[in-house]
C-alpha cells in the first residue's frame, strides 16, 4: 500500500541543485510505505524512507490532505513512477531507457556527434531519452543530472533496463554540470547539451515528460550559455547543442549543424580554457 510523501513549498532548493526556484515553486508528492508497528523491518518501507530523505521531503499518512502537484512512489512491481496530480485521469511517468534505432546516416543526432567519438558527456540528462539513444548506438555515456527527482527516476530506469548492453554503457552522475565540468582535471571527448527553451503556443509540450522538465527546471538562457562555454573548454572534439529547428543558436561560433523535422543540432568546436 502506498503512503504519500509531500514536498511542500521550501524556501531552498533540493540537495544538489543550484536552481533556487525548483522547490520553492512546486509541490511534489512522493508515494511511500513507511515502517509501522506491523512491519517494522520491511525493506520496502526503508527504501521509501531513504527516497524521502534523498528528496528532502516529509512523510504523511495515506489519505492526508495535501496540495501537491506531483506524486512519486514505487508501484506494485517496484518501479519508481511519477504522476501529475492535476490530471483527471493520471497516467504515471516512468523512465524506460530504450532507443529508436535509426540508421546512422539518417539520424541527425548521430551525424552531429560523429563516428570518431566514443565517449560522451550528456550534461543535461533529464529523462535520459537522448543518453539512452546514444548508448544504444555504441557510445559510452556519462549522463549528468543535478535534480535529485530526475536522478532518482533515471537510476530506477537504469536498474530496470532490459537492454544490458545499453545499461553497461551508461553511467549516471548527480551533479551540477557547470561545476562538474569545471572541476574535471581531464578533457572529455564530446559534450552533448539539450538546454531548456520556452514552450511555444500550440506545440506538443503537454507531454508529461516535457511538462515535468519545464516545471522543475527553470528556463535560464544565461546559465545555459555559461554551460556551453565551460563545455567547450572541456571537450576535445566538439560540443553538440540541441535546439528547436528555427531557434537562434545558443551562442555564436558554431562550426556546423544537422537538422531533423523539429530540432536542430548545433556543433561547436572546442576552445582553449584561456579564451573564455
Amino acid at each position: 500500500m502506498w503512503c504519500p510523501v509531500v514536498a511542500r513549498y521550501y524556501s531552498r532548493p533540493f540537495p544538489g541543485s543550484r536552481h533556487q526556484m525548483i522547490a520553492s515553486q512546486f509541490a511534489v508528492l512522493v508515494s511511500v510505505c513507511p515502517p509501522d508497528s506491523r512491519h517494522p523491518d520491511s525493506e520496502s518501507c526503508h527504501r521509501e524512507m531513504r527516497l524521502a530523505e534523498f528528496l528532502n521531503v516529509p512523510l504523511v499518512n495515506p489519505g492526508s490532505r495535501h496540495d501537491a502537484r506531483y506524486l512519486i512512489g514505487y508501484n506494485g512491481v517496484g518501479r519508481l513512477e511519477l504522476s501529475y496530480c492535476m490530471d483527471s485521469t493520471p497516467k504515471p511517468l516512468q523512465v524506460n531507457l530504450s532507443s529508436r534505432r535509426n540508421a546512422r546516416g539518417r539520424d541527425p543526432l548521430l551525424r552531429a556527434i560523429g563516428s570518431g567519438c566514443r565517449e560522451i558527456v550528456d550534461g543535461t540528462a533529464g529523462l535520459g531519452v537522448d543518453a539512452a539513444h546514444l548508448a544504444a548506438a555504441g557510445y559510452r555515456i556519462t549522463a549528468v543530472e543535478e535534480h535529485p527527482l530526475l536522478h532518482a527516476l533515471l537510476a530506477d530506469g537504469l536498474l530496470h533496463c532490459g537492454d544490458t548492453e545499453l545499461a553497461s554503457r551508461l553511467n549516471l552522475v548527480l551533479a551540477d554540470t557547470i561545476e562538474w565540468l569545471g572541476n574535471l582535471d581531464y578533457k572529455v571527448d564530446t559534450v552533448y547539451l539539450d538546454p531548456m527553451y520556452p514552450p511555444r503556443p500550440g506545440s506538443a509540450l503537454s507531454r508529461k515528460g516535457i511538462r515535468l522538465l519545464q516545471e522543475i527546471i527553470p528556463y535560464c538562457p544565461d546559465r545555459d550559455r555559461q554551460m556551453l562555454e565551460v563545455a567547450r573548454c572541456r571537450a576535445v572534439r566538439r560540443v553538440v547543442v540541441k535546439r528547436p529547428r528555427h531557434a537562434e543558436p545558443l551562442l555564436p561560433g558554431k562550426s556546423g549543424e544537422t537538422k531533423g523535422k523539429l530540432v536542430r543540432f548545433d556543433i561547436y568546436p572546442p576552445v582553449p580554457s584561456s579564451i573564455i
